[in-house]
């Protein structure tokens, strides 16, 4: 080929080179936002599960209190010292 007919083609090259520039600067931008959607994803699962737990939590301290409460109040109504129980 000649040197002539190559010339046009010269004048395309930062026109080429600006868009292979920005289809790999939007194609790393769209990875980008897909991974920070599943972590998204995963840390509103995550949240959901701790506030279930945490809701559970508080159901078993809940009852760990009424049942602290009831036997306390059991052991006043029967107040035979330990010592002479035996």
């Amino acid at each position: 080929m000649d040197m002539i007919t190559l010339a046009p083609l010269a004048g395309l090259l930062p026109a080429v080179g600006f868009f292979a520039l920005w289809y790999l600067t939007a194609r790393r931008l769209r990875l980008s936002q897909f991974h920070i959607r599943q972590q998204t994803d995963r840390i509103q699962d995550l949240r959901r599960t701790l506030e279930g737990l945490d809701l559970e939590l508080s159901m078993k301290e809940a009852r760990i209190a009424r049942l602290s409460r009831d036997l306390t109040q059991s052991r006043g109504r029967h107040a035979t010292p330990l010592a002479r129980a035996g």
